[in-house]
């Protein structure tokens, strides 16, 4: 999600990557030369630092190289166990629990 004015970027919004309701805004202050990285929480920042334009170029070389990564590996399929390695997998715990004398039950 990105924001203009006067038709340039100024604003761009990334969500966390793991799903929550959290987001990183990087908003570019033109006048001032810094962009400031902001952390937030639903409505709510809860973080922010301002940053010189002339402190990026490895901060922008990271960001290319990550993404011309992304794109030249692209991600492996993540493979589920089947049903019966986990039933295999809670056997195998159990006896164990059971040989040492330990008797916390397994829930998965």
């Amino acid at each position: 999600m990105t924001e203009s004015w006067q038709g340039n970027r100024h604003r761009v919004f990334v969500p966390q990557a793991l799903g929550a309701d959290e987001f990183l805004r990087a908003t570019w202050h033109e006048s001032d030369r810094v962009i400031v990285f902001s952390h937030w929480s639903g409505n709510s920042c809860v973080a922010a630092t301002p940053v010189r334009i002339a402190d990026t170029p490895e901060l922008a070389e990271l960001l290319v190289t990550a993404v011309g990564h992304a794109v030249t590996h692209p991600e492996p399929a993540v493979v589920e166990p089947s049903s019966h390695t986990r039933s295999t997998w809670r056997t195998k715990v159990g006896r164990l629990l059971h040989r040492t004398g330990l008797t916390t039950p397994i829930s998965c």
